[in-house]
């Protein structure tokens, strides 16, 4: 594309290896691509020629919004758009877009591996050998999955993604979805005190805004399973982020004296 672009569209944050993708994109609609240094700051310096967002993770505020007069459109490359401004995208006529599919699979998988650590009892394994032991004393129990009972918070796609995968498995899978009713097709669907007191493993599926009410009692039911039975938290962070989204925790496993909880975020 030579000339000036038609349209000017800015990268809020670039957590990708490259753009190169987008850029071919939008030269065939004469667009040029300006990457901004991930900062709201950024943003709002290179801003205000912009005609479109293209967003990850930067909160996209009435702020940053008001900083870019031309822009029309905030397309988000993930699923939840919790990080926009969507009161102020509407109140400036700014349309603000998703991608419902981006990244299931990987986070279902990513899910499943994290369960399937904590079963096997892998992170215990590997720090027991790092110390220089060996053998099987101290991981005991270690269980089957096909003898566990998993319950999913939340059932969109990934969370019928990462329920196939553990049917396959031989798990026995329960879900508790305010937004369900039973019906062909779908996991038998339980109350949450039913979901966190009889299943093995917890996988949590929904953003804040969805279990606004439901959050602090999991969170109650954990600290007091911790209390009970001494039992240790695990928590890491997914890729280095720190996630507000209950759909980046990753399984709560019980074992025979209590739960673990490997959050991811």
């Amino acid at each position: 594309m030579t000339g000036q672009p038609r349209f000017t569209v800015v990268v809020t944050d670039q957590v990708f290896p490259s753009v190169e993708t987008e850029r071919q994109m939008l030269a065939g609609i004469g667009a040029g691509l300006v990457i901004a240094d991930g900062t709201s700051e950024g943003v709002a310096a290179v801003a205000a020629g912009a005609d479109a967002l293209l967003n990850t993770y930067l909160p996209v505020t009435g702020e940053l919004l008001a900083s870019a007069p031309r822009c029309r459109i905030v397309a988000r490359y993930g699923i939840g758009t919790d990080n926009v401004d969507i009161a102020a995208a509407r109140e400036r006529g700014v349309v603000v877009t998703n991608v419902p599919d981006y990244s299931v699979e990987e986070v279902a998988v990513h899910t499943l591996s994290l369960l399937l650590a904590l079963i096997r009892r892998i992170p215990d394994a590997t720090r027991l050998v790092a110390a220089g032991g060996w053998g099987l004393d101290g991981l005991r129990p270690i269980r089957r999955l096909s003898g566990l009972r998993a319950g999913l918070v939340g059932y969109g796609r990934i969370g019928r993604t990462l329920a196939s995968y553990l049917t396959a498995l031989g798990c026995e899978v329960v879900v508790h979805d305010p937004f369900l009713t039973p019906g062909p097709g779908l996991p038998p669907l339980v109350t949450l005190a039913e979901l966190l007191a009889g299943c093995d493993a917890v996988s949590l599926h929904a953003p804040d805004d969805e279990l606004r009410n439901e959050r602090d009692p999991c969170r109650r039911f954990l600290e007091w399973k911790r209390k009970r039975n001494g039992a240790a938290f695990q928590w890491q962070q997914w890729y280095g982020h720190q996630y507000k989204s209950w759909e980046h925790l990753g399984f709560l496993y019980r074992h025979d004296v209590g739960p673990g909880i490997y959050a991811a975020g």
